[in-house]
This record gives C-alpha cells, sequence and structure tokens, in this order.
C-alpha cells in the first residue's frame, strides 16, 4: 500500500468509529491527515470511553487492513491514554483498541468505502461519510 492509501485508512477508521459510535464531526481530510470536530466537550464516562475507541480507530484500521501497526499514530494512542486516565476504573487500553478492532471488523465495508472515497476525492463531510454508510 502506498502512504497515501494507508493515510486513507486510518482517517477513514477515526471517521468510521466516530459516525458509528454517534459522534459528529465536520470533516476529514487527507492533507494534512486529520478530522476537524470544531467544538466539543468530553463529558461522562460513555462518551470519554467512546471518544478513545475513536482515538484507536485510526491505528486499528491499519492494523486491520496491512497486519502491521501504524508508526505515524502515536499521538493517537497517547489521546487514548489522556481520555482513559481522566475516567475512574478506565478500562486498560489494550481492551480498548480490541473494541476498536471489533467495531471496524463488523463494519469493513463501511471503512473500506469512506477509504477509498476519501483516497479519490480529498476529504468528505460528516455527510458525504454517512452516505457512504447507508450504501454499504
Amino acid at each position: 500500500m502506498t502512504e497515501a492509501e494507508i493515510t486513507a485508512v486510518h482517517e477513514a477508521g477515526h471517521v468510521t468509529a466516530n459516525l458509528l459510535l454517534g459522534l459528529r464531526f465536520d470533516k476529514v481530510t487527507l492533507t494534512p491527515p486529520q478530522v476537524w470536530f470544531g467544538r466539543h466537550v468530553h463529558k461522562g464516562r460513555h462518551l470519554a470511553l467512546r471518544r478513545a475507541v475513536c482515538h484507536l480507530a485510526g491505528p486499528a484500521a491499519v492494523m486491520m487492513v496491512t497486519g502491521n501497526g501504524d508508526g505515524v499514530a502515536t499521538s493517537d494512542w497517547q489521546h487514548a491514554r489522556e481520555v482513559l486516565a481522566d475516567m475512574a476504573n478506565a478500562p486498560p487500553i489494550a481492551s480498548v483498541h480490541a473494541a476498536a478492532m471489533r467495531l471496524l471488523a463488523q463494519h469493513r465495508c463501511v471503512l473500506t468505502g469512506v477509504a477509498a472515497q476519501l483516497l479519490a476525492r480529498g476529504d468528505l463531510s460528516y455527510v458525504a461519510v454517512l452516505g457512504i454508510a447507508r450504501k454499504t
């Protein structure tokens, strides 16, 4: 896979998890690779846990598709650790990563569809990602 394809899979992992877990985002872009959330606040245990899963969904997507770890995902792991550190009785980060892997495996066709469209277009809005998910 090319670097651009890996980046598309990584970012698609984030937004696919966000969509499936009911968390809105504004758009996702490849240049620079990131998800735009606008303003958001993480309050409550369930929301924090969903956010941690979404942070790890990028690296999980790359691992699922390539079979290798994601070398550029250090900040995603750090963000997930920060979210979990603020939680009482937080699950182990490995369990959160496994949850991200399971979520994406169950919705792999959405993940691959979003990654393909992101690679083709360079950016996708929330509405565009929702449309891709509805078609799969």
